[in-house]
């Protein structure tokens, strides 16, 4: 597993610069929502490894490493949950030394959003594969700004915390993670025979 964790990286080592800005960037703004849209294009870093693997023609040869179909799948969703916690970190330490106002539960939100939105888009990239894959994250980024920008000026997201359980929220979230990560395994391998 460490193997396939270290040639995720080398293989989106070129696209790490320009999403180091993309999160700078993010993180001068001062809109609450710029977490949210940190973790969601945390994916993208997964679409990266992707393409990578795509194009050096990785998942036909996967089948002569020792590697299992989990290992192979589940090193990309890492990968993308490594680089989102990590660009929610920056974020959230960057606004709140400089506009000071984050909550706990928005940041808990994000997360969720997050890797809901990972577990949604990577079953469609293993199938349709990473250009297509983009195309759908820059889709999904673009209805969370069109939705979000309105509604929170309706909603108070606090409130919405403090009225939904967490428990069942994170539950949702991570039985939806363990469902996206057999069907891309399913895809995965049906693409690699």
């Amino acid at each position: 597993m460490k193997a396939l964790l270290l040639k995720e990286l080398y293989g989106v080592k070129k696209n790490l610069k320009g999403y180091l800005l993309l999160i700078i960037a993010l993180s001068t703004m001062s809109i609450p929502t710029s977490v949210s849209f940190v973790t969601i294009i945390g994916a993208y870093i997964t679409i990266c490894a992707i393409s990578y693997d795509e194009r050096s023609f990785f998942n036909k040869l996967s089948k002569v490493y020792p590697y299992s179909n989990l290992s192979n799948v589940f090193s990309k969703y890492i990968v993308g949950y490594v680089w989102m916690v990590l660009s929610l970190i920056y974020v959230v330490v960057f606004q709140t030394l400089f506009f000071g106002f984050y909550s706990i539960d928005m940041i808990y939100i994000s997360l969720l959003i997050g890797i809901l939105c990972m577990s949604i888009i990577l079953p469609f990239v293993f199938k349709f594969g990473s250009e297509k894959g983009v195309l759908a994250l820059m889709l999904s980024i673009f209805s969370i700004g069109v939705i979000a920008k309105p509604l929170s000026s309706y909603i108070d997201l606090t409130a919405i915390m403090n009225n939904l359980n967490t428990v069942t929220m994170s539950l949702f979230v991570f039985i939806t993670a363990i469902i996206s990560v057999f069907i891309s395994m399913k895809i995965n391998d049906n693409k690699s025979t």
